[in-house]
């Protein structure tokens, strides 16, 4: 009996030895093995044993094993093994993570799915691939209430998520006095009144404005199903008109009022019809109505017209007091690039009509020349050069005589060209000419 009881024991302890380990040493046939993970802390199984997890290692007898390894989420590993005597064997696994895929569907149809902070499309979507362990995602559609949807992937079954999302729109109306300004809506253009839309319920900050008047602003909550009303009355702004007119300095008038000489700028004018009138001497008043538009300004050149004439004409030669309807208007100037001539003589704002100029020199023959002008409104009357024999030295002969005159020109280097009378002309040689001293041009 007790040598039974021996048998049996001896038996257990031999079992034991080959299924538990490798503390003690058994016979050399025993192989070496190694077990290592991707993640750590699998489940290692052996003939139907949980034996340890990963990373293990173990004494074993030589032969052929079935191994399995278990994980929370990840697929379990079977693998076949044959272990040679004295083999030392180091088997690297990967485990592959157990996923599972999740349908979402709303009603209405082509609501974004944000998850983990990305739009990943539109409904319906599937989300694939997703490891074991808690999840949520955001579902939106423009008119609707965004809604957050969880849930927690176990096992791999497919999940599906319906959503019924629940509209939250409401409508807002704008006018305005006046009609057809601009429509803001959060700083967005979003048209003109009257104007009337569909928005999400919320705070807007709607702005009305129009060009020349003020703006409007208003924050309005929009809630669902409902309409928000706003009616914005605008206060026109005040204009400005710039007045100049040709020639400058013409008296303004606007609507009567006197405001003094052009240029003028006018401010802070209601908006309206105004009529502005020019006047200035020499010239007809000239006159416009301006249509000022409210905030606007607007600028205007008044061109007069002028109701008198002129007349311009150079002398030959210079130094001639000019006398117009018997008052004297001074001398005629040399002219520096042309000496023999005066510079041009301008006579303006006369009267249109009959003018005598008069032309006047002491040591002129005649000393005093009229010319009779006829000046046309508005216009400058442009005259032929204007002559009058004028001595321009004394010439005095050899023979003692004496000869008050004009040098009219040189004739070669020994010959001079003397008129001693207007029209009457005389040829000297130099030989014969005691001294020419010129005459100033002084009456």
């Amino acid at each position: 009996m007790k040598k039974n009881r021996l048998s049996s024991l001896l038996t257990f302890l031999a079992a034991l030895l080959l299924f538990t380990g490798c503390e003690q040493k058994i016979e050399d046939t025993r192989a070496i093995l190694r077990v290592n993970t991707t993640p750590k802390g699998a489940t290692v199984t052996l003939l139907g044993k949980e034996l340890g997890e990963t990373p293990y290692g173990c004494k074993i007898p030589a032969g052929t094993y079935l191994l399995k390894l278990t994980c929370d989420g990840c697929y379990p590993v079977w693998q076949t093994i044959t272990l040679k005597p004295q083999e030392k064997r180091t088997l690297e696994i990967n485990l592959e993570q157990e996923t599972a895929s999740v349908l979402f569907e709303t009603k209405p149809a082509g609501a974004a799915i944000q998850f983990q902070g990305k739009l990943v499309g539109e409904t319906p979507f599937t989300l694939k691939d997703l490891p074991h362990g808690e999840y949520s995602a955001l579902v939106k559609l423009a008119g609707y209430s965004p809604q957050t949807v969880t849930w927690e992937i176990t096992n791999p079954r497919p999940r599906l998520i319906r959503t019924e999302l629940l509209s939250n729109v409401g409508s807002i109306s704008v006018e305005s006095t006046p009609s057809a300004a601009e429509v803001t809506l959060n700083g967005a253009p979003s048209g003109t009144t009257p104007y009337k839309t569909r928005l999400e319920q919320g705070k807007y900050t709607v702005k009305v404005s129009k060009a020349g008047y003020t703006v409007y602003e208003q924050i309005v909550l929009v809630s669902r199903e409902k309409t928000s009303y706003v009616k914005a009355a605008l206060d026109p702004l005040p204009g400005t008109l710039v007045i100049q007119t040709h020639p400058v300095n013409a008296q303004i008038k606007i609507n009567g009022k006197d405001y003094g000489t052009a240029p003028v700028k006018v401010q802070s004018l209601p908006s309206g019809e105004y009529t502005v009138v020019a006047e200035t001497a020499g010239y007809d008043p000239a006159q416009t109505k301006i249509n000022l538009p409210a905030g606007k300004t607007v600028e205007r050149t008044l061109t007069l017209a002028s109701n008198t004439g002129g007349i311009d004409f150079v002398t030959y030669p210079a130094g001639i007091t000019v006398y117009l309807d018997g008052r004297e208007l001074g001398s005629t100037l040399v002219d520096k690039s042309n000496p023999d001539l005066s510079e041009v003589f301008s006579i303006r704002d006369l009267k249109p009509g009959r003018h005598v100029l008069t032309l006047a020199h002491k040591q002129a023959r005649p000393n005093k020349k009229n010319i009779a002008v006829t000046v046309q409104k508005g216009k400058i009357e442009r005259l032929n050069t204007l002559s009058m024999w004028i001595a321009n030295c004394t010439v005095k002969l050899k023979t003692g005589s004496v000869m008050h005159g004009r040098f009219v020109a040189e004739q070669g280097k020994d010959k001079i060209l003397f008129e001693p009378e207007p029209g009457i002309t005389y040829t000297y040689k130099r030989s014969e000419i005691a001294s020419i001293t010129p005459l100033k041009r002084e009456e």
